[in-house]
This record gives structure tokens, C-alpha cells and sequence, in this order.
């Protein structure tokens, strides 16, 4: 009887949980914790073309994978988002584009 109760009282619980819409800021992308990462990627390959003589989507390429290293336990979800959003970080540095926007606009902010 106690066990019929328990897996009752479980179940419904576990259907109120996933019935409840998700709080806003789960749905953001690590909480927002690549916004900052986004913004500051954007700011450097603008001033001055950090990368000299190296290409920019070479630099970009590596800045992503060095900054997202240092971010240890979201080293991997760093990589990933910022792999999926590199081309859009580029066009921003190439055609001037507010890095607010641009990274907003990918959902990283």
C-alpha cells in the first residue's frame, strides 16, 4: 500500500513539474555567461584587427578555442555555442556591427 501511494504521489509530482512553463532564464543560453565572451570577442577584432597578418577567421578561430579553454567546466558548451554563432561574430567585425546587437541577435545575451 505504501508503495502504490509513493509512486503516486511521485508520478503526479514529476507531471506538475513538466506541466510548469520554464523559468525565462533557463531557456538563455548558459544563463548569459557567454555574453560577455561574445561582446569583448567582437570588441578586440575590431580594434585594430587584433590578428595582424594572420587571417580573421583564423584568429577568431583560435580566440574562440583559448577563451573557451579558460572557462574550465563550461569549456565544452563554450565551444559549442560559439562555434555555431563564429560566422555571425565575424560579419560583425567585418562590416562594424554593434556587438550589443550582434550578440543578442545569436542569443547570447
Amino acid at each position: 500500500m505504501f508503495n502504490k501511494t509513493l509512486l503516486i504521489v511521485l508520478l503526479g509530482l514529476s507531471v506538475a513539474i513538466y506541466a510548469l512553463p520554464p523559468n525565462p532564464l533557463v531557456l538563455k543560453k548558459a544563463h548569459g555567461a557567454f555574453c560577455h565572451l561574445c561582446e569583448d570577442l567582437i570588441k578586440v577584432g575590431k580594434d585594430g584587427k587584433e590578428a595582424g597578418d594572420v587571417a580573421l577567421d583564423v584568429w577568431l578561430d583560435e580566440e574562440i578555442g583559448t577563451r573557451c579553454k579558460a572557462m574550465l567546466l563550461l569549456a565544452k558548451e563554450c565551444l559549442k555555442e560559439l562555434k555555431v554563432v563564429e560566422h555571425d561574430i565575424q560579419e560583425a567585425i567585418d562590416k562594424d556591427i554593434p556587438e550589443d546587437k550582434t550578440c543578442k541577435d545569436v542569443e547570447l545575451c
